[in-house]
């Protein structure tokens, strides 16, 4: 099951998944390590066959949220606003984003993007300055849907406010994560909320979590049964509802999975106080799961929330997996190193379940960042992020697999 792919609420809407393996199918726990072989492997398992016109996007800019709809058009958000490309790579012309405020540098940016059932596009949105919209609904031609009309709060009003994820149901209502307090002014509503088809509060929905305000939802990931998970800085309070953190699973009524507990500490010292963050998930065949983020490992946790086993990376942050075949998975992944000259080369690879190893496909970039894969029809695959070669730099390639 793909949570990942944009299908991924959006990933996130978008969203994406990032792929852990372990190379026993012992469900008891361990530490289970493999290989993390950068040698290329797979360089005639896969080719470029597309480098995307991505000029009109700024300098150094990195695409990092990005949605496929169900006409393969595919919808992305830089630092100048929001783009549709045609399937072929071509801006989409008819497609006039009206009625959201520009980008604003780091203040005012968008952080997720979903696409519901009926074409509408949902956009998430980072606010610093709290009077500005963090929620908007477009229409297929990219104008403002006026039907729509959320009001998302900070703890107070101008405090920063932030929708990172979103999850579009089918019965048209909508989950959000991120970071705020309130939704038409109902305090107590933290970091998590269901809004219905005008974008009003479900106040039936009540997930509590705990109440920090520095906390928030990094990702949502929809499961079978009607659950989804939600991952992040966040944990639920205990006063109300058992003690869960980090990864949390949920039914669409808001009411706490108790089975699933994962308990691993993702808070480290050195080299800054920080908590990990879970970025990626996927749900495997036997109901396990595989979780990446900046934690620098692949990890494959049991349904009850167990770690059982893991394989080390250098440095890695790992931002998507797809899954490639019935026990290997496609990883993009970006280097979390401080140094702004230093290459990488691992942004694309397999991960390989059975074995536990990792393999580097090269694609003949010197530098690179992954941030979201797309499957397409014919082993053909979108890679979203920011690619270079000398000079020369894309922000989209499309790859195929040989047969």
């Amino acid at each position: 099951m793909k949570l990942n792919l944009l299908k991924s609420l959006g990933v996130t809407a978008f969203a994406i998944f990032t792929i852990i393996g372990c190379s026993s199918s012992d469900d008891n726990g361990g530490n289970l390590n493999g290989d993390d072989d950068t040698a290329p492997v797979g360089t005639d398992e896969f080719e470029v066959i597309q480098k995307f016109d991505t000029s009109f996007i700024s300098s150094g800019d990195v695409i990092s949220v990005s949605a496929l709809q169900n006409d393969g058009k595919i919808l992305i958000a830089t630092m100048n606003g929001i783009v549709r490309l045609n399937p072929d790579g071509t801006v989409d012309n008819s497609f006039h984003v009206s009625g959201v405020p520009n980008n604003n540098g780091a203040s005012y940016y968008c952080k997720s993007i979903a696409v519901q059932n009926d074409g509408k596009i949902l956009l998430g949105y980072y606010s610093f300055n709290g009077s500005n919209q963090v929620l908007f609904r477009l229409n297929a031609n990219g104008s403002v849907d006026n039907s729509f009309t959320p009001n998302i709060k900070g703890e107070i009003d101008t405090y920063q406010r932030s929708v990172n994820a979103i999850l579009p149901l089918n019965d048209g209502n909508i989950i959000i994560g991120g970071q705020f307090a309130k939704v038409d002014n109902h305090s107590y509503y933290y970091h998590l909320a269901k809004l219905d088809q005008t974008g009003s509060l479900i106040q039936d929905f009540q997930p509590r979590i705990s109440p920090e305000i520095l906390n928030d939802v990094s990702k949502l990931f929809s499961l079978s049964g009607n659950k989804f998970m939600v991952t992040g800085a966040l944990f639920t309070n205990q006063y109300l509802a058992p003690l869960r953190a980090n990864a949390i699973i949920f039914d669409h009524n808001g009411n706490l999975y108790e089975d699933f507990n994962f308990t691993e500490d993702l808070w480290v010292q050195h080299p800054a106080p920080s908590l990990k963050r879970i970025l990626s998930v996927e749900v495997l065949s036997d109901e396990n799961f595989l979780f990446g983020g900046n934690f620098s490992s692949i990890m494959k946790v049991n349904k009850n929330g167990n770690r059982i086993g893991d394989l080390s990376l250098s440095n890695e942050q790992i931002n998507t997996i797809c899954a490639f075949d019935s026990n290997r998975f496609l990883i993009g992944s970006e280097t979390m190193t401080s140094f702004l000259d230093e290459q990488y080369t691992k942004f694309f690879s397999v991960y390989d379940l059975s074995s536990n190893t990792r393999k580097t496909i090269s694609l003949g970039y010197d530098d690179g960042i992954v941030k979201n894969i797309i499957e397409e029809s014919g082993d053909a695959y979108l890679l979203l992020g920011r690619f270079q070669k000398g000079s020369e730099v894309t922000n989209i390639i499309r790859v195929k697999k040989h047969p």
